[in-house]
């Protein structure tokens, strides 16, 4: 009988606690697989936040990229490690502030 409690009882326990963790968390096909920004909560003033991200004056924003690769880059950005995260900012640094200069 002991063999059986000491059988039983620590199943039975793990069967109510995997069925409680699915009530609670829920199926899991409503999750996506990496947290991108929200389309809703990218800034509307992208080129300030590109021109400061890059180091520009006011008003170079517009002339360094275009929206569109401006959100590009911030999906990227986001979806990097960090290692190659820095690196790659530096390697987009160095290209717009060309494009700036001329």
């Amino acid at each position: 009988m002991k063999k059986f409690r000491y059988f039983v009882l620590p199943v039975a326990a793990m069967a109510v606690a995997f069925v409680w963790s699915l009530m609670l968390v829920g199926p899991q096909g409503q999750r996506v697989p990496y947290p991108l920004p929200n389309q809703e909560l990218v800034s509307l003033d992208w080129q300030r936040e590109a021109e400061q991200a890059f180091g520009l004056r006011p008003g170079q924003g517009a002339h360094a990229m275009t929206q569109q690769e401006w959100e590009s880059h911030q999906r990227k950005m986001w979806a990097m490690p960090p290692e190659e995260r820095e690196r790659y900012q530096e390697e987009v640094r160095v290209r717009i502030l060309g494009q700036v200069k001329g």
